[in-house]
């Protein structure tokens, strides 16, 4: 993930895990979208982008 001002340099998350369900959740979070996260598969994880916390699933991959 690269985006300047927002994303640490170099930074690397080993811990995470995410999958393309993902994406629109996390995208809908970072621009401020409101959405229904009950009826999504994925998790909004914009924190790990960020690099402020590591991401624990609380929704099982399918």
């Amino acid at each position: 993930m690269r985006w300047p001002g927002n994303v640490p340099v170099g930074r690397t998350d080993e811990q995470s895990v995410f999958s393309g369900a993902d994406w629109l959740p996390t995208l809908c979070t970072i621009t401020g979208t409101p959405f229904n996260a009950a009826e999504f598969d994925g998790e909004d994880i914009s924190l790990a982008w960020l690099g402020k916390a590591v991401h624990v699933r609380t929704k099982p991959l399918l």
